[in-house]
C-alpha cells in the first residue's frame, strides 16, 4: 500500500524538535537546513496509534509496530513537509550551488520566518503574572501567507502486503487524530488528517528518475554499476558509539536492501542458486555509499590519516611528506598539525577536494512514562552518495531492476522519520576487468591507503590490526593478484593505522552480529615499488563483499606537503564571487511568493529603520500630533477590503488634514506630510501623481532592497511598495511622539 497522509492545519502548531535558544525561543520547532518546517514521522505515528487505541482498533501491534519486535513491521511514515515542498527546497540548493545573490534573502532564518511566528506566554497566579514564567514558542502558521489557504503537509505512507481491512483501520486511526504537537490543551496543533492516494509513485518507491540507461557491449566476465542516491530523511547510521551516526552507508545495509526486494519480488529462500550468487559469494562486491562532491559530483572517502589541518593557519598539509624548512626566528612552534575528523576527501588531478558531510542532533522521547529527553546524531537530509556494485555480467540487469525497484531505506528507526533515500538518475554499466589503473615506475615511493575499513586475517585464521602484518598481507596480496613483486616493504617508510571494531545488528534475530577488529579507513601503508605498476587491485582483504578493503595508491615521491585544496566546508566563502543572472533566470514559480514576502518585510524594515533616522521635526502641540495619529488609523479602518486601501487612505488622510481649523497646524501638518513622504499632493488628494512620488520616495529609502523588490513584483512593484507608506508613517509619527516625550522631560 503507497498512499500520502494529508495533514492539513486547522490551528497554529508546535512539533517541537527540543531545542531552545536562551532568551529568544523556549521551544522549537523541527524544519530542514533551509528553514522549511516539518512534523516527524515518528511523531505522526505515535499520535496516530494512541488515537487507534482510544478508538478501539485492534492489532495496534500489526498496525504501528512494537518495541523490539525482531522485524520491522506495521506503517512506514516518513516526515510530513508542507506541499511542493521538495519543488522549493530543491530550488533553494540549485541557488545555492550557483551562489545566486538573491540567496541572500532565501536564507533558512528568512525562509523559516515565511512560515512561523513567535508566541510568548505566561504563567497566572491569582491573576497577576508569575515571576520569571515568560515562556516564547515558535508556532508554524495555520495559513499559507501567499494564497491564504490552511497549510497542507504530506507525509508518504507505505504499509507492506495491506489488505482492504488494514486500510481501512488506518484510515480510521487517521481520521480520529485530531492534536499533534506542543500545547495541544491550549489551542495549538490541531489537525485534519487522512490517506490519500499517491499521486508520484517514484517519490515513494525511492525510483529513478527516468533517463537513458547506460550500458557497455559485452555479456562475460564482470559489470561495474555505479549508482547515486539522495537521503531525503535523516539517516541513523550505527558506529561504534550508539548515539554518533557513520558518514556513509555501509555496503552491508544495500546488499540487505536489495536481498530483502529479491526475495519479496520472487518469493524464493535464501537457498535460491541465483539468490546465493549474487548475495552470498564473493566475487560480488556492494561498495559504501560515500559523499559527493556538491559541485565536481566526485566520490570522496574518509581523508587520509596523512592529511592534517595546521592549527592555527588552517592549510592543509601531508606529513607523509618531510616539511620544508623554516628558519628559526620565523618558526611557529604552536603551529601544529592535527587530524581533519570527521572530513571526507578524494584526489583528482592534484588536488584534492574535501567536505565535511551535514549532521544535525535531533532529540525524542519514550511513551513508556519516560519524560526525560534523548538525542540522537543523524546525517541531514538531502546529501548525496555514490556506490558502486560488482557483479557477473549475466545479474548486472537483474541488479539494476533491483536498485530501481528496492525500497531504499536504510539504518535505524527506518520506519518513522529516518532512513529514507531516492536513487538519482539510473545506474551506470560498464564493464570491470577487476582492476584499478595507475601508472608508477619501479623504484617510487606509495601509501596504499584504505578508502573503507579493512579486515585482515593471518596465517591461522585470527583477525589482526598489527601495523607490518596487515602490511605484509597487503603485500603479499597485491603482489598475488598483480602476479610480480610489486610491492616491497620497507621499514623507514611512513606509515599510519587506525584501528576499530567493526559491529553490526541482526533485526531479525534482534542480536548483535559477532565483532571483530578491522583497520580504519584513511590507514596508510608505505612500499617501494619492486616493479612498474600499471594497474591494481581496487579491494584488499576480507569481507569485500559488503564493501571492506576498498584502496588506492598514492604517489609519495611526487607529493607535496602543502596540499593544495578545495575545502567545500572548512575555508571562509564570503570572498567568493557571487554569479548573478537575474535577468535571464527567473525563480520557480513555487519559490516566488517566498521571495517576494521576504524582500518586501526586508524593505519594511529598512523603511523603519530610516522612520526612526528622521531629521524631519513637527512642530505642533502633542494634542495636534495625537490628533494627525488618530487621523491615520480612521482612514486605514475606513479603507480595508478597497481593492485600491493604500490610495484610497492616503486620500481619506489629506481631506481629514485639509479639515482641520487651526491654518498653522495644518500647513505644519501638511508640509511635514509631503516631507516625509515624497510628495506635494497633501495639499489636493485629487492628484494621483502621489502614488509615483511616494514610492519613489521610499524606493530611494531601500536602496539596493527597494531595487530588489520591485523587480521581484515586476509591473506591480510600484503599487506593491507604495501599499507601504501607512506603515511607514506609523513608525515616523511614533518617533515624532516619543522626541517630544524626551523633550519634555
Amino acid at each position: 500500500m503507497n498512499k500520502v497522509l494529508k495533514i492539513t492545519l486547522q490551528s497554529d502548531l508546535c512539533a517541537g524538535s527540543g531545542f531552545a535558544y536562551a532568551g529568544v525561543i523556549d521551544s522549537d520547532i523541527s524544519y530542514n537546513k533551509n528553514g522549511i518546517p516539518y512534523i516527524s514521522g515518528r511523531r505522526i505515528k505515535g499520535c496516530m496509534r494512541e488515537a487507534a487505541e482510544l478508538i478501539g482498533v485492534k492489532d495496534s501491534d500489526r498496525l504501528f509496530g512494537k518495541w523490539g519486535s525482531r522485524d520491522m513491521r506495521g506503517i512506514v511514515i516518513g516526515n510530513a513537509y508542507p506541499e511542493q515542498y521538495r519543488d522549493v527546497s530543491g530550488a533553494v540548493d540549485e541557488l545555492r550551488r550557483s551562489q545566486d545573490e538573491r540567496m541572500s534573502y532565501l536564507t533558512p532564518e528568512n525562509i523559516l520566518e515565511y512560515f512561523t511566528s513567535v508566541r510568548a506566554q505566561t504563567g497566572m497566579k491569582e491573576g497577576v503574572a508569575e515571576d520569571n514564567s515568560l515562556r516564547f514558542t515558535r508556532v508554524v502558521g495555520q495559513y499559507d501567507r501567499s494564497s491564504g489557504n490552511a497549510l497542507v503537509f504530506c507525509a508518504p505512507v507505505f504499509f507492506p502486503d495491506a489488505d482492504a481491512a488494514t486500510e481501512e483501520k488506518l484510515q480510521k486511526a487517521a481520521k480520529a487524530t485530531r492534536h499533534i504537537g506542543l500545547h495541544r490543551n491550549r489551542g495549538l496543533g490541531n489537525v485534519k488528517m487522512e490517506l490519500v492516494d499517491c499521486d508520484v509513485e517514484g517519490d515513494i518507491n525511492g525510483e529513478a528518475d527516468s533517463a537513458a540507461q547506460k550500458d557497455t557491449v559485452g555479456t562475460a566476465g564482470k559489470k561495474k554499476i555505479r549508482y547515486y542516491v539522495t537521503n531525503v530523511e535523516p539517516l541513523l547510521l550505527s558506529s561504534e558509539q550508539d548515539d554518533v551516526t557513520d558518514s556513509y552507508i555501509g555496503g552491508g545495509r544495500v546488499r540487505g536492501a536489495l536481498a530483502g526486494e529479491y526475495l519479496k519480488r520472487t518469493g524464493c529462500s535464501d537457498q535460491d542458486e541465483e539468490f546465493t550468487k549474487l548475495f552470498l559469494q564473493e566475487g560480488t562486491i556492494f561498495s559504501n555509499l560515500t559523499l559527493v562532491s556538491e559541485k565536481e559530483r566526485q566520490p570522496l572517502y574518509p581523508a587520509p590519516l596523512y592529511l592534517c589541518k595546521l592549527k592555527k593557519t588552517k592549510d592543509i598539509v601531508n606529513i607523509a611528506v618531510k616539511a620544508p624548512e623554516i628558519e628559526d626566528e620565523k618558526k611557529d612552534y604552536g603551529n601544529l598539525p592535527k587530524k581533519m575528523k570527521g572530513v571526507c576527501a578524494a584526489e583528482s588531478n592534484g588536488v584534492w577536494l574535501m567536505q565535511e558531510p551535514q549532521t544535525e542532533i535531533l532529540y525524542h522521547h519514550r511513551r513508556q512514562g519516560d519524560t526525560k529527553l534523548y538525542f540522537l546524531e543523524a546525517l541531514s537530509e538531502g546529501q548525496t552518495f555514490c556506490g558502486e556494485i560488482i557483479v557477473d555480467a549475466g545479474l548486472s540487469a537483474l541488479t539494476v531492476d533491483l536498485l530501481k525497484k528496492a525500497r531504499l531505506r536504510f539504518g535505524k528507526s527506518r520506519s518513522a522519520q529516518y532512513g529514507g533515500c531516492r536513487l538519482v538518475g539510473e545506474p551506470v554499466v560498464e564493464d570491470s576487468t577487476g582492476m584499478e589503473k595507475k601508472s608508477c615506475r619501479k623504484g617510487t615511493r606509495v601509501l596504499v591507503t584504505l578508502q573503507s575499513d579493512g579486515a585482515f586475517t593471518d596465517g591461522e585464521g585470527n583477525y589482526t590490526v598489527e601495523y607490518r602484518k596487515v602490511r605484509a598481507l597487503i603485500a603479499a596480496e597485491f603482489n598475488k593478484m598483480a602476479g610480480k613483486r610489486v610491492l616491497q616493504e620497507d621499514d623507514h617508510l611512513y606509515g599510519i593505522l587506525q584501528a576499530g571494531i567493526a559491529a553490526g545488528y541482526n533485526t531479525k534475530w534482534n542480536l548483535q552480529k559477532p565483532q571483530f577488529p578491522v583497520v580504519r579507513a584513511g590507514s596508510a601503508f608505505g612500499f617501494v615499488l619492486g616493479a612498474d605498476l600499471e594497474e591494481y587491485p581496487p579491494y584488499i582483504g576480507e569481507h569485500q563483499l559488503d564493501g571492506r578493503g576498498k584502496i588506492t595508491v598514492f604517489d609519495l615521491d611526487s607529493a607535496q606537503y602543502f596540499v593544495d585544496s578545495k575545502n567545500r566546508t572548512l575555508e571562509n566563502e564570503s570572498g567568493r564571487e557571487k554569479i548573478a543572472n537575474r535577468e535571464e533566470e527567473q525563480l520557480p514559480s513555487c519559490l516566488l511568493p517566498i521571495y517576494r514576502h521576504i524582500v518586501l518585510k526586508k524593505l519594511y524594515e529598512k523603511l523603519e529603520y530610516g522612520a526612526l533616522s528622521n531629521e524631519c521635526s513637527l512642530n505642533i502641540h502633542p494634542s495636534a500630533l495625537g490628533r494627525l495619529t488618530l487621523m491615520l488609523g480612521e482612514s486605514v479602518n475606513e479603507s480595508q477590503g478597497d481593492g485600491q486601501a493604500a490610495v484610497r487612505t492616503f486620500q481619506k488622510l489629506a481631506d481629514r488634514v485639509a479639515s482641520v481649523k487651526s491654518k498653522s497646524t495644518r500647513e505644519e501638518m501638511q508640509r511635514f506630510l509631503g516631507e516625509i513622504l515624497g510628495t506635494d499632493s497633501c495639499k489636493d488628494s485629487g492628484e494621483m501623481a502621489f502614488i509615483g512620488q511616494i514610492s519613489k520616495k521610499m524606493l530611494e529609502m531601500g536602496g539596493k532592497t527597494g531595487k530588489d523588490c520591485r523587480e521581484a513584483f515586476g509591473e506591480e512593484g510600484e503599487q506593491i511598495i507604495f501599499g507601504l507608506w501607512p506603515r511607514y508613517l506609523q513608525s515616523v509619527l511614533n518617533y515624532q511622539k516619543y522626541c517630544m516625550k524626551q523633550g519634555e522631560e
